[in-house]
């Protein structure tokens, strides 16, 4: 019995040391190849390839059982058949959903699947849902009263945890993908482009964009990565005392407000792991649950 925790993100997968896969599944393998080719049940998935499915909630996601699996498959072997996982949902979606999600896991525990060329057998033995950002506190060296800000692909989970327990909480609709789409459809708008999302990681990261051999004019980031930490910073406001609690930022979009939050708050903070924090935590979760 292997115990796993998985964070299958609405941006990307990831297992805490080193699994960080884009969360596309496509039917169609690239022209190109593709790296990781899950088949079951008589249907080929492409994962890394395609787009971004657009539903909100993760227990009707078509891509979730592909991920979960194709997460499960990448650090196990043939022989590592039986499985015991804590996931993630949304701080907003898990009362609501989380049963859904696990109904929908644990109806399918038991699967022969193919991941690149290999027959393999899965077998989830037990399956828990947990909330995100409250599973990232899991993940911090000391579990002190503090505010964690998880910044994921479509959502921004804020949770005020004291004495180790959950003591307000909220979710914002501000996140990487969002983002990234403000930016290129700007640039699209401007330049008579035709740029997916992806450019818009490249273009933050490089921290230009060259058009025509020449650097575009770029200011118009600021403003939307203002915007979208306003709509945080807001919501800390109002429901958080953020002043004088300790804030951890965690999450994959945790890059794009570091600046602005410690500019902000000189009581923030960002993770160990931050990317990971998830996953670790739901692992520490695991351990706790099935001895």
């Amino acid at each position: 019995m292997t115990k796993r925790g998985l964070d299958v993100g609405n941006y990307s997968l990831k297992e805490y040391p080193g699994t960080n896969i884009k969360s596309l599944v496509s039917s169609e393998e690239n022209i190109l190849g593709s790296k990781l080719h899950l088949e079951y049940e008589d249907k080929h998935y492409y994962i890394g390839e395609g787009n971004f499915e657009t539903e909100l909630n993760k227990s009707n996601k078509e891509n979730f059982l592909p991920l979960l699996l194709t997460g499960i498959a990448l650090n196990s072997n043939k022989n590592d058949v039986f499985q015991n996982l804590v996931v993630g949902l949304p701080i907003n979606q898990y009362k609501t959903n989380h049963e859904a999600l696990e109904n929908l896991v644990l109806s399918n525990k038991v699967k022969e699947v193919k991941f690149n060329g290999e027959p393999r057998k899965i077998i989830i033995e037990e399956f828990k849902v947990y909330p995100e950002a409250i599973g990232a506190y899991y993940s911090l060296p000391n579990q002190d009263d503090v505010i964690i800000i998880d910044i994921g692909g479509r959502t921004t989970d804020i949770c005020y945890i004291v004495d180790k327990k959950v003591k307000e909480s909220s979710t914002t609709v501000v996140g990487t993908i969002g983002i990234y789409k403000d930016i290129v459809d700007k640039l699209n708008s401007l330049y008579s482009l035709d740029l997916d999302i992806f450019a818009a990681e490249k273009i933050l990261s490089k921290g230009y964009f060259e058009i025509d051999g020449e650097h575009t004019d770029l200011s118009f980031v600021v403003d939307i990565l203002k915007k979208n930490f306003n709509k945080i910073n807001d919501e800390l406001i109002m429901k958080f005392p953020c002043r004088t609690e300790k804030i951890v930022l965690v999450g994959g979009g945790y890059k794009l407000f570091e600046k602005a939050f410690k500019n902000r708050y000189v009581n923030s903070s960002v993770a160990d792991n931050p990317i990971f924090a998830n996953s670790i935590g739901f692992r520490k979760v695991a351990d706790t649950l099935w001895i």
